[in-house]
């Protein structure tokens, strides 16, 4: 290896986990609170880091857990992207979807939690790709595997 390739900066991922549980017609969604965090004040899935020792499912059921209060065993992972952040840094998203058949939930200190009917989304204060993501998975085929979706 020459001295070159090894001072070479890495591109590195943040792993994250986007999940959108589904209901009848409605989706569960939470308006993030914190002014720090990306997407305050805008209606998103819910999800979050995957901390050390996490596979990106155990990360999702702990974060539904976490912001809702619902335990889901059933969800599926549905797609994997990398969102850019920086010139050498991203977030590499999992994200995944599950049908919910218990709706109540609790309040959750990262955010207003509301079941949202997926036709009025226009009137709400969206993340600029949550309508193109939610239609990616009501519109997925039944594939076991992950599809790859690029920014």
């Amino acid at each position: 290896m020459t001295n070159q390739a090894s001072s070479e900066i890495r591109y590195k991922v943040i792993p994250r986990t986007l999940i959108f549980l589904l209901n009848e017609s409605k989706v569960l969604l939470i308006m993030q609170n914190s002014e720090d965090k990306p997407g305050f004040g805008k209606w998103n899935g819910i999800g979050g880091h995957i901390e050390e020792g996490e596979d990106p499912y155990t990360s999702a059921r702990r974060e539904i857990f976490e912001e809702s209060g619902l335990e889901i065993v059933n969800i599926k992972l549905d797609f994997i992207t990398i969102i850019p952040e920086k010139k050498d840094l991203g977030v590499c998203l999992f994200i995944f979807s599950g049908n919910c058949e218990n709706t109540k939930i609790k309040e959750s200190p990262e955010g207003k939690l509301s079941w949202i009917n997926i036709d009025h989304l226009n009137e709400y204060l969206l993340m600029p790709d949550l309508p193109k993501l939610l239609e990616l998975i009501l519109n997925k085929s039944e594939s076991n595997c992950p599809q790859i979706i690029s920014y």
